[in-house]
């Protein structure tokens, strides 16, 4: 939108002035324009879920939801050790990895002598 407003003819002279030039038509045409890129995006965007949706489906099955995505898409497990949880005993979550929360320790003073 704001091409409408800082359009000069200086930049390109093929173009028009925008309405800092004098030109607040330019305004119209901007919106006019990102109006058309939305209604084109939203609709290809559509297109593009029915297609997927047809085909492979848009969302995992539950067993594989509770088993986890990262071990039932790609094979692995991601965060492992990060992020506060290890592995050990503690909460089960599905099938996939047993994970607890790390206690916090306060950090030791040094000594001093």
């Amino acid at each position: 939108m704001l091409t409408g407003v800082f359009a000069t003819k200086l930049a390109n002279p093929a173009g028009g002035d925008g309405w800092l030039a004098g030109n607040f038509a330019q305004m119209g045409i901007q919106l006019v324009a990102v109006l058309a890129t939305v209604v084109l995006a939203a609709t290809g965007t559509a297109v593009i879920m029915l297609i997927v949706k047809a085909t492979v489906g848009v969302k995992a099955d539950v067993r594989a939801q509770l088993r986890g995505l990262d071990l039932s898409e790609h094979g692995e497990e991601a965060y492992f050790g990060e992020q506060g949880a290890i592995a050990g005993s503690g909460t089960a979550l599905g099938e996939s990895v047993i994970v607890s929360s790390v206690p916090a320790t306060p950090l030791e003073a040094p000594a001093v002598s």
